[in-house]
């Protein structure tokens, strides 16, 4: 069967690729089609009667995503002249570009995907922070490679150690590129004064909640009523709470909104916050087990071999594995146990799927156990090697 691929940019920038990217699809794709946004023709007048369509606009809305409307109808009228001319297709669908926020038009065109049964793919950075993955929906899931990066189980233990180490220094850096505010600290202290919250205590036998500050992410994972089951894991288990807020986090913001939010349960004295640890791997280490809300750091947990409770209906980048990670309205007695050689190796299972279907900071399938420099690359790299990436992805599919 033969594949057409579909290509969006940025919204309102000027979409082009060379002839040479071209050519380098068409080696795997018959036909190769760009949406360019700010080309578009205005004159077609809609009706805006379509309900398949509004929904998609009021579904978003109650998740306090706002699409356009009209965007939406351009879009759905380009797919739909697309499909028409090309039944008999395999057709995929993926941003030009990585972006750790998801944007308005990748909302739309993967809504408007699952309508024409089309394949929507987005490539982007893996919760391993030096593979990238073409991620099949917006819960972080790897789409299934034709090819292959291999490794032996060696190379697999040996990538394990070498990434739990390189986690200190990652944290580290992302660290030092926040700015601290003193005046914010200074009213943060002052407010504790009044509710009297633990911050940067050293917890003992703990839980730990990773947050995340991914606004998107939160609203789509769905997350459950955070009073209600945290106050049942305090009262099912004799351990602290360890809230690690991100560290792009405004702490004064963060616990005002909880003032205001009425989460009190800030305040029981067996709740900790804390915000840029100085040792992130030891906090990891020592925790019991992982509450996973949305964060990319929760899953990467799974390489401590430690156990994830997930307070949401739509778990982002991790799923259910069997006595390993499970949703809080199934299961909780996993949790008092340690993990065994079987539970570790379910969730070496889970991960090296990910491994075989992501490439490196090259874009190529290789398994780099250098996860230091390759995650510091990561953070300056350029626009020519995201591309690099992004084409190496979407040419082994």
């Amino acid at each position: 069967m033969k594949k057409i691929l579909i290509l969006f940019y940025y919204p309102k920038k000027k979409f082009s690729i060379s002839n040479k990217e071209i050519r380098n699809f068409k080696k795997n794709y018959s036909s190769i089609i760009l949406y360019n946004s700010i080309n578009r023709d205005n004159s077609y007048k809609f009706k805006y009667n379509k309900n398949n369509l509004n929904n998609i606009s009021k579904n978003y809305k109650k998740l306090d995503i706002y699409l356009d409307i009209k965007k939406i109808y351009e879009i759905d009228l380009f797919l739909k002249k697309i499909k028409k001319q090309n039944k008999n297709k395999k057709i995929f669908i993926s941003p030009y570009f990585m972006s750790g926020v998801i944007l308005e038009e990748e909302f739309i065109f993967y809504e408007l995907s699952k309508i024409y049964k089309l394949q929507f793919v987005r490539p982007e950075l893996s919760f391993i922070k030096n593979r990238f993955i073409l991620a099949k929906n917006f819960f972080k899931q790897p789409y299934i490679l034709k090819k292959k990066t291999y490794f032996t189980k060696r190379e697999f233990d040996e990538f394990k150690i070498s990434y739990r180490s390189s986690m200190q220094f990652f944290s580290e850096i992302i660290n030092r590129s926040y700015i601290k505010s003193n005046l914010n600290l200074i009213l943060v202290k002052i407010l504790n004064l009044f509710f009297n919250f633990r911050l940067n205590k050293k917890p003992k036998e703990y839980a730990l909640v990773i947050l995340n500050n991914n606004r998107n992410l939160v609203a789509l994972s769905n997350i459950l009523n955070l009073k209600k089951y945290l106050k049942l894991i305090l009262n099912k288990f004799n351990y602290e709470l360890v809230f690690l807020i991100h560290p792009n986090t405004n702490l004064l913001y963060f616990f005002l909104r909880m003032i205001k939010n009425k989460h009190f349960y800030f305040q029981n004295k067996r709740v900790i916050f804390l915000q840029k640890p100085k040792n992130l791997f030891n906090l990891i280490e020592n925790s019991k087990f992982i509450i996973h809300l949305s964060s990319s750091l929760s899953a990467q947990s799974l390489i401590f071999n430690k156990k994830i409770l997930y307070l949401s209906n739509n778990p982002i980048y991790i799923k259910n594995i069997s006595n390993v990670v499970s949703n809080i309205k199934k299961n909780f007695k996993f949790l008092k146990r340690k993990s065994s050689k079987i539970d570790i190796r379910k969730s070496d299972k889970f991960l090296i799927n990910l491994l075989l279907n992501s490439v490196d900071i090259k874009g190529e399938l290789k398994l780099s156990k250098k996860i230091k420099g390759d995650t510091s690359t990561y953070l300056r790299n350029s626009k020519e090697t995201k591309v690099k990436i992004i084409q190496s992805l979407l040419n082994i599919i």
